[in-house]
């Protein structure tokens, strides 16, 4: 399985500004690396669902990162806060359902490289 930005598309999300497939072949192995154990065989649409999601939210972090440290510096500590939680709040919306309902079937131990669970934003 190899996703393409056509897939991530298909699947309802917005890439409208990226167009580099080898950034979406980096973040969906960083992703199945983190997220997913060796013998996971992506043949499952839920699963696949669930690897669209933590796909697409990996690049809009990186992406917000890029920003942020490349052309469009933030200045403001609570600017770079609020978009922090901001992200993860979108991301936990995207993902959250369905990694929960993929860990109670297969468990194993993960790599949060997306902070879903960064238990600094459940609080605010």
């Amino acid at each position: 399985m190899s996703l393409t930005i056509e897939d991530i598309k298909d699947a309802g999300y917005p890439l409208t500004s990226l167009k580099d497939e080898s950034a979406v072949a980096l973040a969906e192995q960083d992703v199945k690396i983190a997220y997913f154990p060796n013998s996971e065989t992506f043949e499952d649409e839920k699963v696949i669902g669930l690897l669209i999601a933590l796909t697409y939210s990996l690049l809009i972090r990186r992406r917000i990162i890029a920003t942020r440290f490349g052309s469009v510096a933030k200045v403001s500590q609570y600017t770079i806060a609020a978009d922090e939680y901001q992200l993860t709040r979108e991301i936990r919306g995207y993902c959250t359902a369905r990694l929960e309902r993929y860990i109670a079937t297969n468990k194993f131990k993960f790599i949060d490289i997306l902070n879903i669970y960064d238990v600094t934003f459940f609080s605010q």
